[in-house]
């Protein structure tokens, strides 16, 4: 029975991880309890829309190792955070910003300048 219950959650974590799902789905409620799931399971593939996230989360969620797709949001965090956080990841695939629109277009441009290599999708719709 501990058995199969922890092949369903890795099975669930994996789904999640690979499909880019949101972490809502894995039952957090919170940025902080959604940012601390992604670092308790390494995840590559980060989905915090409908989270508010601040400096402070980035900061934390920027420990993560293998960081490779990441959906935001919110706004409420400043572009340098998100920058100088996102440089650590050089083969950053993927990224969703949203919640972005022309007064952001210069953080848009160095995000892109240091990925170009190895982002293959960028969605500021």
């Amino acid at each position: 029975s501990k058995n199969i219950s922890k092949t369903i959650k890795e099975v669930k974590e994996n789904w999640v991880n690979e499909q880019d799902k949101n972490l809502r789905d894995l039952g957090c409620r919170t940025t902080n309890e959604a940012i601390q799931y992604v670092l308790d399971h390494n995840f590559t593939s980060v989905n915090l829309a409908g989270f508010t996230v601040n400096d402070q989360n980035l900061k934390k969620l920027f420990t993560c190792k293998n960081l490779k797709k990441l959906s935001l949001d919110s706004i409420l965090f400043s572009g340098d955070a998100l920058v100088e956080g996102l440089k650590k990841y050089s083969d950053l695939e993927s990224l969703s910003l949203p919640s972005f629109d022309q007064a952001n277009a210069d953080l848009i441009t160095k995000i892109l300048k240091d990925h170009k290599k190895s982002l293959k999708m960028v969605d500021l719709r």
